[in-house]
């Protein structure tokens, strides 16, 4: 079994236990707007980011980093 089965198989066995909204409430209305994603006021660039603590393949390599830090 490759690592992305084996996500795919603790992802289905949460949504089969919790639903997909994982056990949190959600609210009936959105609060906020949705803002289209990579559209940038005056057409400048943005940047996606992802901090990670852990990785299914390698497990934990920065459980205690600091996100605003890095």
């Amino acid at each position: 079994m490759t690592i992305i089965q084996e996500i795919i198989g603790r992802r289905r066995q949460r949504i089969a236990a919790h639903g997909h909204s994982m056990g949190v409430s959600l609210p009936a209305r959105r609060r906020s707007p949705i803002v289209p994603f990579g559209r940038a006021a005056g057409g400048g660039g943005f940047i996606v980011c992802e901090f990670k603590r852990a990785s299914p393949s390698r497990g934990l390599f920065a459980p205690v980093a600091d996100a605003v830090e890095q």
